[in-house]
């Protein structure tokens, strides 16, 4: 062989090996291509996946009930005597009157159960909070008291009602009711006078002899 035969040889090994490595290359580039575009597919599925899936999320959340506000709950105490009631939670708190309400946060409401337990079991102040009497374990408790609905009512009632009812409270709601007899008299508010009599029966006091009290200009 010649050596013009063999740069020719030379030649043509060179030039196919120079178009074999463009095909590899070209597909190695087609391959590269076709994994960024597989790629793009999967991310562009994944993207649509996360979107539909906050969208029913979110949807879901609209439906749920909105949940109570983190912060803490005020609980109203009510006032059942006659008079003033003092209630003791990380200071002293006096309510004037009966009926009379004030609310407390939550935290402070159980100080006041913690010291003031005897008063709330017995009937002399009222919770206004099923959910918190519940949770402090009030709920036996509550199942035979007056609360200060019943209380207003009460002497407009019929006697057998009145009667019934004062024989089934509580030796701190029987004063209640004894008090709260005793001042409509005093301040000559109308009262049936069965009730002064029959309910004079059971405590022993003669509603009829009371004094009316005295207002100015009287």
């Amino acid at each position: 062989m010649t050596s013009e035969d063999i740069k020719k040889e030379k030649s043509v090994t060179e030039e196919k090996s120079t178009r074999t490595k463009r095909t590899t290359k070209n597909h190695e580039t087609d391959m590269l291509k076709k994994e960024i575009e597989e790629l793009k597919k999967k991310l562009e599925s994944q993207m649509s996946l996360v979107l539909e899936l906050n969208d029913k999320r979110e949807e879901k959340n609209e439906n749920v009930p909105k949940e109570k506000k983190s912060r803490e709950r005020n609980i109203p105490f009510i006032n059942l005597t006659c008079g003033t009631l003092n209630l003791k939670g990380h200071r002293i708190y006096s309510l004037s009157g009966q009926f009379s309400r004030r609310s407390f946060p939550e935290k402070e409401a159980r100080e006041i159960v913690n010291n003031t337990h005897n008063a709330i079991v017995g009937g002399l102040v009222y919770i206004a909070d099923s959910d918190f009497v519940e949770d402090n374990d009030l709920s036996y408790a509550y199942e035979g008291l007056f609360s200060d609905s019943d209380l207003k009512s009460l002497l407009d009632k019929d006697i057998s009602y009145v009667i019934e009812m004062y024989k089934a409270a509580s030796k701190e709601q029987k004063r209640i009711i004894s008090d709260m007899v005793a001042q409509k008299v005093m301040e000559k508010k109308y009262i049936d006078a069965n009730i002064l009599i029959q309910l004079g029966e059971l405590t022993g006091i003669n509603y009829m002899d009371l004094e009316p009290i005295q207002t100015e200009g009287e």
